[in-house]
């Protein structure tokens, strides 16, 4: 049986704001009116040894929450407090953060929270059974959003075409009751083990190649930026906008999120901080930076231009250069 759930809205959050200690302290008396006893859940995840304590009323953000990291021990410290809180009437989906306390709160969210790794699941776009059937049966098992149920409410105008042109099959004509692609944004929380199994599953690599993704239509397929160039474009964060992840009318635009960053309440305050690390990295430990244009290439294309490059590196290596 699937597994979905059906948010709200189906892109992120537009309003964010940065807020001092006494604002901070209004919005959580608010959030804490909601939060009833019975209603509320907790659990705090161990990112890299970082103990981020997660506070929600919303049971499906919850469940995402645990199945997405790993839980921490009682020894790891909280030193991040993240609030999720649905039903507080009169205030827009908005995320406020406090730098000083270290606190987010996201107020009447319109979608699930999704970090970085350390992960123990994959939040992956389920649009991406339709080139790979193999996916199927572990988006069935897995848990997972805005799953299109019924064949009138298909959204996708190409595989519409295709199936008219009898070049594709509806999957709803091969006696199937959801579809995968039929919305854009349409999500699944994949346990990474379930991909290609738990021996290809690692936490932990040395870093000696960063790769760079930009979808477009016009750019080449691969650049090999020197640390300067890939400064500029990480602190450009230029990307085009997907379906389902932003307002239509952006659909198939560029855009911009500074270092790739969907949280721009904390892009001023982590500028000169991110330029630091990724300077250390490319000029310092001589780490080279590659960026690929998945727009103009296949999937399989793009993954043999990055084995291609590390097999590069991994001669140079050999050979003490």
């Amino acid at each position: 049986m699937l597994s979905n759930y059906v948010t709200n809205e189906k892109s992120r959050e537009k309003n964010a704001k940065l807020v001092g200690s006494n604002t901070l302290d209004k919005i959580l008396e608010v959030a804490n009116d909601i939060l009833k006893p019975n209603e509320t859940h907790r659990a705090k995840a161990n990112l890299e040894g970082v103990g981020v304590e997660f506070i929600t009323n919303n049971p499906h953000q919850f469940d995402f929450w645990k199945k997405n990291w790993w839980s921490a021990s009682e020894d790891v410290p909280t030193r991040v407090f993240l609030y999720s809180v649905i039903g507080i009437e009169g205030i827009e989906p908005t995320i406020y953060y406090c730098q000083k306390r270290r606190t987010s709160v996201f107020v009447n969210p319109n979608s699930p929270l999704v970090g970085t790794q350390p992960e123990k699941s994959l939040y992956m776009r389920a649009e991406n059974e339709k080139d790979h059937p193999w996916l199927r049966p572990i988006f069935d098992v897995s848990r997972c959003e805005n799953i299109t149920i019924r064949k009138e409410d298909c959204e996708n105008a190409i595989c519409m075409e295709e199936c008219k042109n009898n070049q594709r099959t509806c999957v709803f004509d091969q006696d199937r009751n959801w579809c995968y692609y039929a919305f854009g944004n349409s999500r699944a929380m994949v346990p990474r083990e379930l991909l290609q199994g738990k021996d290809k599953v690692v936490d932990k690599v040395k870093i000696v190649l960063v790769v760079l993704l930009r979808r477009d239509y016009e750019n080449p397929a691969e650049v090999k930026l020197k640390p300067d160039e890939a400064i500029e474009v990480l602190r450009r964060g230029e990307f085009m906008v997907q379906p389902g992840s932003g307002p239509k009318e952006m659909w198939g635009k560029m855009s911009n999120e500074p270092w790739f960053n969907p949280y721009p309440y904390s892009v001023d305050l982590d500028s000169k901080t991110q330029e630091y690390y990724f300077s250390k990295l490319f000029s310092e430990y001589k780490i080279p930076c590659i960026l690929l244009n998945t727009g103009v290439e296949t999937v399989e294309q793009t993954h043999k231009r990055v084995m291609k490059a590390l097999k590069s590196i991994q001669i140079k290596t050999s050979r003490g250069k």
